[in-house]
């Protein structure tokens, strides 16, 4: 369905032209998940909804898919 959005996060983290927040940063060290878990989530993911957020009105994905070492994850990333 966000085929074309998914595509876009892909190439993103090809480029390496994407940033980490704080916020997620320490999410991250705690649940022991590195950044190349992360763009990996992404790039074997699928969105699996696409929600608002209230504070900015963006628009942000959460994605379903798994870490370097095949554990479940999701990410949730937009494309600001």
């Amino acid at each position: 369905m966000y085929d074309d959005v998914l595509q876009r996060m892909r190439q993103c983290i090809s480029q390496q032209w994407y940033f980490i927040t704080p916020h997620a940063t320490r999410a991250m060290k705690d649940d022991g998940i590195g950044r190349y878990d992360v763009e990996y989530a992404i790039l074997v993911g699928k969105i699996i909804v696409r929600q608002r957020d209230f504070a900015t009105s963006e628009y942000k994905y959460r994605i379903l898919g798994s870490t370097y070492a095949g554990r479940p994850m999701e990410v949730v990333a937009n494309t600001n």
